[in-house]
């Protein structure tokens, strides 16, 4: 860059394009909280209850991410630069499904607890812990 630069190649060294840019997402996204996990969190999840119907009554102050899972017990770490999930990532947990997002029917869990409760009904996860309870 710099020598293109003392060459007169390039107008400028691109300082005025990144501050440009800056001020496009400002525009596009207002919300100082947009970059917390916790809002990112229930950004997801205010659009899955949308998408399938579901009750929608939290803030992004309801999402309390804990620093373990409290299913598994694996530290919790936000999903950073990745094309989605791992699993050990945060992800919001209806405990009861049918009643949707609301207060007192959500908490965070690890992305692998809440994929394993995810479709099992509670009869068909003890059928599993007895079976690797048998194999080991």
């Amino acid at each position: 860059m710099g020598n293109s630069l003392r060459g007169g190649y390039s107008k400028g060294c691109g300082c005025i394009l990144k501050e440009a840019m800056i001020e496009v997402r400002k525009r596009l996204n207002p919300n100082p909280h947009s970059q917390l996990n916790e809002y990112k969190l229930y950004q997801a999840a205010k659009t899955r209850a949308k998408r399938d119907g579901l009750p929608f009554d939290i803030t992004y102050q309801d999402v309390i991410i804990p620093a373990h899972c409290p299913v598994l017990g694996i530290e919790l770490e936000p999903c950073v630069g990745t094309h989605g999930p791992s699993d050990n990532s945060p992800s919001i947990d209806k405990i009861i499904p049918e009643l949707g997002y609301v207060k007192d029917n959500i908490r965070v869990i690890s992305f692998r607890a809440n994929t394993i409760k995810r479709d099992a009904t509670a009869e068909e996860l003890r059928k599993v812990l007895q079976y690797v309870e048998q194999a080991a």
